[in-house]
Parts: structure tokens; sequence; C-alpha cells
């Protein structure tokens, strides 16, 4: 199997884009992002419908060097996720 050349793309456009893929913006969203934190309420999406979207976004992309996406520690209320320096 020939695996694809995935494309490097920018933290802003990374957080742009994973906003608008967990409906931040919807109004009545309970969802919020602090700078490049995500906490993604469990009424919206349960963490693993979170962790499926994450995995199909980055599939074919990855963010610029010395970056990644770290899951945090399980919550009751929320997934949250972060974009960081590693």
């Amino acid at each position: 199997m020939i695996q694809k050349e995935k494309q490097e793309i920018s933290v802003e456009k990374a957080i742009q884009d994973l906003h608008n893929l967990f409906g931040l913006d919807k109004e009545g969203s309970k969802s919020i992002r602090d700078d490049k934190t995500f906490m993604i309420i469990k009424n919206e999406f349960n963490r693993f419908e979170v962790i499926k979207k994450l995995q199909d976004y980055f599939k074919d992309k990855m963010l610029s060097a010395g970056w990644g996406c770290a899951i945090d520690n399980i919550t009751l209320l929320w997934t949250t996720f972060e974009l960081k320096q590693l």
C-alpha cells in the first residue's frame, strides 16, 4: 500500500478548521476554545467521536514542525485536546 505524503499545515489553519469541524460557532454550542485548547462538551460529541474526527482530520495533514495535537485525560463533562509545541 502506497502512503501519500501528508500536507503540512500551520497551527492557525488547524485551529480554524477544528473550530469549524466541532461547530464552536453554532448557536447553542457549549463547547469552547481557549487559544489552542479545545474543550468539547460530551453532550455534543463523546470522547470517541472527538478522537475519530481528529484522526480523520489529521489522516492527510500534519502540523508545522515541532507542533502536535494532544488529547488530555478523561473528564466527566469534556473531551479536551490542545495543539502544542512538542
